[in-house]
């Protein structure tokens, strides 16, 4: 019962959060660790409220951090910024496996959006990938409440 009420009142707040955070990242082309430890504690909210799928959530959270830093480490932190990892690692903590489902929307809304870009003669190189992650991780978070 309690987080039949508690779930409205956290995902208002995740949305307030995704959406600051997409705001920052279109502005700024950055991610401040404000909003991935936002994340956290929304998630630290949403174990004690339903704490069915802990073990996998927590999983989740370390693998996508681990491939995201090797991915950085890689291309020398030229392919994504250290906010976005720490963002999908964050929602990965509430959004468990389906973090890979928000982060294909997020590619995918991304790369329309430079394709739009590209087609109305602007040249830039450098997307913020925030919004797009900002809009995968709260449709999947969506739909996961309402499932629930």
């Amino acid at each position: 019962m309690l987080w039949k009420i508690g779930r409205t009142i956290w995902f208002a707040a995740l949305t307030i959060v995704l959406f600051r955070l997409a705001r920052q990242d279109l502005r700024e082309k950055r991610i401040p660790d404000r909003y991935p430890v936002e994340m956290v504690i929304l998630s630290c909210v949403r174990w004690l409220l339903c704490p069915a799928g802990l073990p996998g959530e927590l999983a989740a959270g370390t693998a996508v951090y681990l491939c995201g830093f090797l991915l950085w480490a890689v291309s020398d932190g030229r392919s994504f910024g250290g906010g976005d990892i720490r963002t999908a690692a964050a929602a990965a903590l509430f959004l468990g496996e389906d973090i890979l489902y928000a982060l294909l929307l997020a590619g995918l809304l991304t790369l329309a959006v430079y394709a739009l870009r590209r087609a109305a003669g602007r040249t830039e190189r450098e997307l913020a990938f925030g919004p797009g992650l900002a809009a995968g991780i709260w449709l999947l978070a969506g739909k996961q409440l309402l499932l629930r």
